[in-house]
């Protein structure tokens, strides 16, 4: 379905809207964070040709360490406590 609606080009930069859409949440509360927004930066230029795969994976990369610290300044430690146990109780349920 992918490739009979959009391209690969169209579908990256479709994703940058949306990221670049909500991006603003994130900027308002860590307003001095730069990496989501090179990331989508990145990324538009990636799907347009001017940057490269390595350029855009190191950016992604940075990214998401910018919304894993955004995780963790929001829930703390005691929430990803809680969240990790509940992991660890699912699967160990699935394995059964």
């Amino acid at each position: 379905l992918r490739s009979q609606v959009l391209t690969d080009r169209e579908l990256r930069l479709l994703g940058c809207r949306f990221s670049g859409h909500t991006l603003k949440y994130f900027t308002r509360k860590f307003p001095n964070d730069k990496r989501p927004a090179k990331a989508i930066a990145v990324a538009k230029r990636f799907a347009n040709g001017k940057a490269t795969r390595d350029e855009m994976e190191r950016a992604d990369a940075a990214a998401d360490a910018a919304a894993n610290a955004a995780d963790a300044a929001a829930c703390g430690q005691k929430e990803r406590e809680w969240q990790c146990e509940q992991m660890i109780r699912f699967f160990q349920k699935e394995a059964s």
